[in-house]
């Protein structure tokens, strides 16, 4: 890609997996554009998209928390509890 390439899909785009901004860096000789977490798969998506899905992202979980109030007071789970989850539905940890 041209400099120019790189730079509007830098300004115009995010990142597809977690909506980040993406930065243009400087791999095997030439300037790529890249998520700054390395998500994989990877993959850019509008920034006007990701605003759109964030806010009905947003509107559902205010959905929810309106029709099931007793999802709103549950208190996260920790770490440990997490990783014994995982532990028992797939096996041996990490």
């Amino acid at each position: 890609m041209t400099a120019l390439q790189n730079q509007r899909l830098v300004k115009r785009h995010c990142c597809a997996q977690c909506f980040e901004p993406l930065i243009e860096k400087f791999i095997d000789g030439q300037y790529q554009v890249v998520c700054p977490k390395s998500c994989q798969p990877g993959g850019f998506v509008t920034q006007s998209w990701a605003a759109k899905h964030r806010a009905e992202s947003h509107a559902e979980a205010a959905e929810v928390t309106k029709n099931y109030p007793e999802l709103a007071t549950t208190k996260p789970r920790s770490a440990n509890e997490r990783a014994a989850d995982k532990i028992a539905l797939y096996g041996e940890g990490d």
